[in-house]
């Protein structure tokens, strides 16, 4: 009985520190916070492959098979620790949506470049696409944790790096998020 009330306070105090990072997130992604990052060549490919791997074992916890598949790179000028947030942040929110013994895959392509973190869980509806992009919003039902923050922050960062993003059904059922960045510089 105490060892259950003891991971449910860790998992409480958990949830709260992750909404206080993702609270600081948005707040330095302000256009008034004095954060002046610089961009600089990155590799696309290689950070997603790389954010997919620190995220595995939160998938495997979760029973959710997580894998990389795309190219071997994918060259942009862009902010390094903002891609690897806005990477991290679709992750978290597929992982978090998509229920046990579902997948998740990072893909990733040279022209644009481009990058989609596709699931097979419930995904959305049309009419809340729009929506989900708001501070705070939660899809009505919504039964897993979360603030209501990561994909605001996704949006921010896509919004610094002049990119798009597009919500689409994944073909049997889930959710892909595109994301399509403007131009890329020549590898270093």
């Amino acid at each position: 009985m105490l060892h259950q009330r003891l991971r449910g306070q860790l998992h409480t105090l958990h949830q709260a520190s992750h909404g206080v990072q993702q609270l600081l997130s948005l707040s330095r992604l302000e256009p008034d916070s004095g954060l002046v990052a610089t961009s600089e060549p990155v590799d696309l490919a290689a950070l997603a492959r790389d954010v997919a791997l620190e995220w595995s074992p939160v998938a495997r916890r979760h029973g959710i098979d997580l894998g990389y598949d795309g190219a071997q790179h994918a060259w942009m000028e862009g902010q390094p620790a903002l891609l690897q947030e806005m990477i991290g942040n679709l992750i978290d929110n597929a992982i978090r949506h998509a229920g046990p013994r579902l997948t998740v895959a990072v893909t990733t392509s040279s022209d644009g470049p481009r990058l989609a973190v596709i699931d097979n869980g419930p995904g959305i509806a049309p009419a809340e696409r729009d929506k989900v992009f708001s501070r705070f919003y939660r899809v009505a039902g919504t039964r897993a944790d979360g603030s209501g923050l990561g994909l605001a922050i996704v949006r921010e960062i896509a919004h610094r790096h002049a990119a798009r993003i597009r919500l689409d059904d994944t073909p049997g059922g889930g959710l892909t998020v595109h994301v399509s960045f403007a131009g890329h510089p020549a590898p270093p």
